[in-house]
């Protein structure tokens, strides 16, 4: 299946109802644990699991999905159900368990 990503600067002017989260801590990637896969989180913002970013960046949509970057302190811990994991890790596959 092809994605169409589109890169933007600008956050959307109105809240959506769930982006794409690319978060990182100490260069891992936040992943949710799911039936043996780990997906990057869909939520509506970080606040809903708990985390507070030192950074936000907002990437642009990914099929018409809002995507955001953020990075967190060192000491974070990862919330119930998901986990950190080393990007380029065999826990992580870009082309279709990270991205449904």
């Amino acid at each position: 299946m092809r994605r169409t990503f589109i890169p933007r600067i600008a956050p959307p002017e109105a809240p959506h109802e769930l982006a794409w989260w690319f978060v990182f801590m100490n260069g891992k990637l936040l992943t949710q644990q799911a039936e043996g896969t780990a997906q990057v989180p869909q939520l509506n913002s970080l606040n809903e699991i708990g985390l507070v970013p030192i950074r936000t960046q907002y990437l642009g949509t990914l099929d018409h999905q809002p995507c955001y970057s953020a990075e967190l302190p060192n000491d974070t811990v990862s919330p119930e159900g998901m986990a950190f994991a080393a990007c380029g890790s065999s826990t992580v596959f870009w082309t279709k368990t990270c991205l449904p």
